[in-house]
């Protein structure tokens, strides 16, 4: 507590000195006043010279006095004014210096409480991990046979059962090799197999598909000579029509010319040339119509081979219509046929893969649940043997418990030390905000004072340069302000 004594001292060196503020300044004031020999103040002394060089006056010395009087309470209201100012300014110093000596006495104590909390805890770890390990050590020697019995035997357990597991896990991966390369041998073996069957399929579909072309190509083809055949009979229909057209124009214009012929013989004023010339027109259109009548025969029979041609490719190309549709149902038939023998064998085949294969995946499964066994037997002798090296040390090390014991004994007191220590300084800190809060306080209030203040001396100078230029006064009211001033007295 030496430490809160000292803290306590600023305090107490400001209220030592017997003599008051207050008390001092009466002093100081009295001691100026009784430093002139004359008893007279220094306003009363510099009055009475001036009374003496004045006119002795009736009415003049009676002024002189009242003036005197005055003068000599105006030097009195002036020092009791002054003394009052330097009390306040050494009541303010004062209080200041010990606000700040309070502030930095609570923090010096504050930290020294803190330091001793923190090693506190510290100590206090330090008991809870050896009191902890003592325990330990006690609790392993007291059971120590036991701990010997059972995790000897919880070793030999775990690693029958780790040896048991290796080798079932490697039994396990020895069949799943051989059933994998049995898998293997077999997918090759079906490979090999079903070759033939899925070429002779793949042929039968190529075969059905080259008939299924030829199938539309003759479809498109016996469309095609319908058409053909259409438009021979039309053709055909058109030119005979035409031939017999040609007759009956040819027979029309002879009988017209012989008409005509007829009448210019019976009219006795006709022109031989006339006559001679209606004769040639008459042996002409003769000669059109023998060669019309004689293109009628013709014309038919030219129209009439054509449109048996056409029948008879039309013919043709449906006798082969028929036939690539027989040999494209017969492929269609056979691909089918081979792809359904190709599918039942593949399927045999795959189902005989798919059973090797869970066999492989169930000793896959099998040989990875032993292997995990093993991790953990062991991970379990791993731990028993741990247990036992632990146990078979602190039974070999009892002198290391002896000391372990008196460790804990030695910071078990200094833990109860430096808790009083800290209950100390914790109320010797206590004590001191108490005792420095009216110090303290003073200081934060005028602080705030201070702050206060600051702030409306800037808001007064604020305003001011806020204050609009209009409202300044004019020439003529400043030059009054002037006249009045210069007239009153200073």
């Amino acid at each position: 507590m030496q430490d809160s004594a000292h803290l306590d001292q600023p305090g107490a060196d400001d209220a030592a000195p017997g003599t008051h503020p207050t008390a001092e300044a009466d002093a100081e004031v009295t001691g100026r006043m009784t430093d002139d020999p004359s008893g007279t103040r220094p306003d009363a002394a510099g009055a009475a010279p001036s009374a003496a060089h004045a006119d002795p006056s009736p009415g003049e010395e009676s002024g002189e006095d009242d003036g005197t009087a005055l003068g000599a309470s105006g030097g009195r209201t002036g020092a009791r004014r002054r003394r009052r100012s330097g009390e306040a300014a050494r009541r303010a110093t004062r209080s200041i210096r010990e606000g700040i000596e309070a502030f930095r006495s609570v923090r010096a104590a504050s930290q020294r409480h803190s330091s001793a909390l923190e090693e506190l805890r510290d100590m206090r770890e330090r008991l809870e991990a050896d009191a902890s390990e003592l325990d330990r050590r006690i609790d392993i020697e007291q059971r120590y046979p036991q701990i010997l019995s059972e995790q000897t035997a919880e070793r030999d357990e775990a690693t029958a059962r780790s040896e048991e597991a290796l080798r079932r896990h490697e039994a396990l991966a020895a069949e799943r090799d051989e059933l994998e390369g049995q898998l293997v041998a077999m997918r090759a073996h079906h490979e090999d197999q079903l070759r033939p069957y899925r070429n002779v399929s793949e042929s039968a579909k190529g075969r059905a598909d080259d008939a299924a072309r030829a199938l539309a190509d003759a479809r498109r083809a016996t469309k095609g000579a319908e058409g053909t055949l259409a438009e021979a009979t039309r053709r055909r229909d058109q030119r005979i029509s035409a031939a017999n057209r040609a007759v009956d124009s040819a027979q029309d214009r002879l009988r017209r010319v012989q008409a005509e012929l007829d009448a210019l013989r019976d009219d006795a004023d006709a022109s031989p040339a006339a006559l001679s010339r209606l004769q040639g027109e008459l042996v002409a259109e003769r000669a059109h119509l023998d060669t019309a009548k004689g293109d009628v025969p013709a014309v038919t029979e030219g129209a009439r081979r054509s449109v048996e041609e056409a029948q008879e490719r039309l013919f043709d190309l449906r006798r082969l219509l028929a036939q690539a549709e027989g040999d494209a149902e017969t492929a269609k038939r056979e691909a089918t046929a081979r792809r359904a023998e190709y599918d039942s064998l593949l399927k045999e085949a795959q189902e005989e893969e798919r059973a090797l294969s869970e066999q492989v995946r169930l000793r896959t499964t099998a040989a990875e649940q032993a292997k995990r066994e093993h991790g953990e037997a062991e991970a379990r002798v791993r731990v028993a043997r741990e247990l036992l090296d632990e146990a078979q040390a602190v039974h070999a090390t009892p002198q290391d418990t002896i000391d372990l014991r008196a460790l804990v004994e030695r910071e078990r007191g200094d833990l109860e030390m430096q808790q009083d220590a800290v209950d100390e300084l914790a109320t010797g800190e206590r004590e001191l905000r108490r005792g420095t809060l009216r110090q303290r306080l003073a200081l934060a209030l005028g602080a705030v004072a201070v702050v206060a203040l600051i702030v409306a001396v800037v808001a007064a100078i604020a305003l001011g340069w806020r204050r609009p230029s209009s409202a300044a006064p004019t020439g003529t009211a400043v030059s009054e302000e002037r006249s009045s001033g210069q007239a009153s007295p200073a």
